[in-house]
């Protein structure tokens, strides 16, 4: 063999070892779980499917080994939605008009000016603690024929935690005044240094499902624990509330997360009160926050108060979904179950609250079955993966220095 034909079979055997950890193509054999999305869009256009609390006890934390994968072998780019886009508030101010006391009512008018948007709410201020007042607001569009518009309470309770709700709902309204009076038990006027009306929308999006879940509850040293199972290890959910015997109760609250009951990581910090009177009943026993765990942890704190009776426990959660863009007469699975993927990035997650906010077609996700093209990894590359790349770079290095000593002896 003369020195080009000896280099030729070098350069052979060198392509050769280079495609040793090449992927077949679209065959996806790291990912051990796949399922079929059923359906097809009439169009090019924005597609869905939610996934099932099964896909995250399968997958990575936070999901970094999904895909999408079509027809074609092609990975797809998507975006996930585990949540609806956070309701934006507008603070609407108002000029005070007119402030006047009665023998137990305090009565202002404000002006909201000559182009109102919609509102449906009033914040009021005043330096004034430890009350209850029934409110009422009227409005009108020339301060001559008023109409009730709503009717509520704002509260300011000093306990253990200091709770104060100064606002008041009202179906949307578009009028230019309102006339707010407040209905004192004492003497003294009620100070009021301002007011403002808002307009909060109804949250659009998908709404929160139930999570199916088990609980133990047991009150110890002033400290009560309860805990609940959701079944499915990093399994988001976002939002708790317990059912308990009225009563005249206000306790701290602290919630936690883990998939294994051993590590807790801290996600929210709240309270729980309840206030029962003759005429008024206000109860707040729910806590909002974001955690992926098979198990909550919620720690009330009793002191030394008797604990509370519970007598039920509600988890929801805003279900995941995978939007993307799908073609028609293209069929399309999603693979998960590979710890070692990294999780991927696409620039249609700049384009998120855009694509987030059109219509979509929603697919469904088949059974969950797995991928016959599924290779462990160490069936892939042995016991001990890095083994592989030294044995191939030492014999590529032996390799290179037989060729270059037969070639120096050889003639040209």
């Amino acid at each position: 063999m003369n020195r080009a034909g000896l280099l030729g079979a070098v350069m052979a055997l060198l392509a050769v070892g280079m495609a040793l950890p090449a992927r077949a193509g679209g065959a996806m054999p790291e990912w051990q779980f796949q399922r079929e999305i059923a359906g097809q869009v009439p169009g090019l256009g924005v597609a869905g499917v939610y996934l099932p609390p099964e896909v995250y006890a399968r997958s990575r934390p936070g999901l970094a080994d999904l895909r999408v994968v079509d027809s074609s072998g092609r990975a797809v780019p998507f975006i996930l939605s585990d949540r609806p886009a956070a309701v934006e508030r507008e603070e609407l101010p108002a000029t005070m008009l007119d402030y006047s006391h009665g023998e137990s009512t305090t009565v202002f008018l404000l002006d909201l000016g000559p182009h109102v948007p919609p509102t449906n709410g009033l914040s009021i201020q005043t330096p004034e603690s430890s009350f209850l007042y029934p409110v009422e607001v009227r409005g009108s569009h020339d301060m001559v024929e008023w109409f009730l518009l709503g009717e509520g309470l704002i509260v300011d309770f000093q306990g253990e935690v200091h709770f104060r709700s100064l606002e008041v709902r009202y179906p949307q309204s578009t009028y230019r005044y309102l006339r707010v009076t407040v209905t004192r038990d004492l003497q003294r006027p009620l100070p009021v240094t301002g007011a403002s009306a808002f307009f909060v929308p109804e949250r659009q999006g998908t709404p929160l499902e139930a999570v199916a879940s088990e609980y133990a509850y047991e009150s110890r040293d002033g400290l009560s624990t309860l805990i609940i199972d959701l079944g499915y290890e990093n399994l988001p959910s976002h939002h708790l509330v317990v059912s308990v015997a009225p009563g005249m109760f206000q306790r701290q609250v602290s919630v936690w997360g883990s998939n294994d009951r051993e590590e807790w990581q801290h996600l929210a910090q709240g309270s729980f009160l309840s206030l029962v009177l003759a005429d008024y009943r206000k109860e707040l026993l729910e806590i909002d926050y974001t955690g992926a765990h098979r198990y909550l942890k919620m720690e009330i704190h009793d002191s030394d108060s008797p604990p509370l009776d519970i007598g039920g426990v509600d988890v929801r959660r805003y279900p995941g979904e995978v939007v993307f863009q799908a073609e028609p007469g293209k069929t399309y699975a999603l693979y998960y179950g590979n710890p070692a993927a990294p999780q991927p990035t696409y620039d249609l997650e700049t384009l998120a609250s855009y694509v987030l906010s059109q219509s979509r077609v929603r697919l469904e996700l088949g059974v969950e079955v797995v991928n016959p093209h599924y290779t462990p990894a160490q069936a892939r590359t042995g016991s001990r993966p890095w083994l592989m790349w030294v044995i191939v770079t030492f014999l590529a290095l032996v390799l290179s220095w037989v060729t270059w000593k037969k070639l120096a002896s050889m003639p040209k």
